[in-house]
């Protein structure tokens, strides 16, 4: 069996990998932004609903190329969403992290005095 200090620390790793997950979503983006900003990988979805995850993509004229799919046409493109900071979901994130980190310390507490 794990001695509870330990159980306590592996509690806290995982809580802190979650919010870690928090920090970036996938967005909406426009070819205009992937041309200036050059994100390492896009999703995109196209008008006949299939979605491809792209790798270092690049605006070529009216097309969109990279690695994992092959050139298309941007009017086949429904949507573009790339990965970005999320302020809502780190703050969300903190928040549960600190939050259930302060009801363990509280249980833990409560078990050794008693």
């Amino acid at each position: 069996m794990i001695p509870r200090l330990h159980r306590f620390r592996l509690v806290a790793v995982f809580l802190l990998a979650l919010q870690c997950a928090g920090c970036v979503t996938w967005q909406p983006t426009t070819a205009q932004r992937i041309q200036d900003e050059r994100p390492e990988e896009v999703r995109i979805r196209y008008k006949d609903g299939d979605w491809k995850r792209v790798e270092q993509p690049e605006i070529i004229g009216d097309s969109i190329d990279g690695l994992g799919v092959s050139r298309r046409a941007l009017d086949d493109v429904l949507e573009i969403k790339d990965r970005r900071f999320s302020a809502l979901g780190t703050t969300l994130g903190v928040a549960t992290v600190v939050g259930l980190y302060a009801l363990a310390t509280w249980f833990r507490d409560a078990l050794a005095e008693g």
